[in-house]
């Protein structure tokens, strides 16, 4: 496996979020469902705590894809909590060839295992939180397979 970082978003102080192009999917995604009775929303705003810009999600609909074909073997994203239900998906390969989805939800207290979809629960504290997930661990203890690659966030 390769030893360096892959960067999912923006990392410069030049490039805004709202150039990401998963973020203006989101968005549009979003806007497309605004005569709904309970509408998403996806948009930047500057924290507060750490004075960057920060992509919010809100609503049951909302959601951002970012595809990556990597074979790193730690996902690594700062959450933050601000008191609603959130998760995060990531879809990975196997040495099988298979492709599996590990389900990380601040919703569900107890971890659910399926062919080919592992749902855990996630523990947020107030505030920002780290959040390292160890993909080839992950996949092992799921599925009983190796880990071979990430394919979307």
């Amino acid at each position: 496996m390769a030893d360096h970082i892959v960067a999912l978003v923006p990392l410069d102080e030049y490039t805004s979020l709202n150039e990401f192009p998963p973020f203006q999917d989101a968005q549009a995604a979003c806007e497309g469902d605004a005569d709904l009775v309970d509408p998403s929303e996806a948009t930047v705003v500057k924290d507060e705590e750490t004075k960057c810009e920060a992509i919010e999600l809100y609503g049951r609909l909302a959601e951002m894809s970012i595809p990556c074909r990597c074979d790193l073997p730690y996902l690594v994203m700062q959450v933050k909590d601000v008191d609603r239900f959130m998760s995060f998906e990531v879809t990975v390969v196997d040495h099988e060839k298979r492709i599996r989805k590990l389900v990380a939800s601040n919703k569900q207290s107890m971890a659910r295992v399926k062919a080919y979809e592992c749902s855990m629960p996630l523990t947020l504290k107030k505030g920002w939180n780290y959040v390292c997930l160890d993909l080839p661990d992950l996949t092992q203890r799921a599925f009983g397979t190796q880990y071979q690659r990430t394919k979307n966030v």
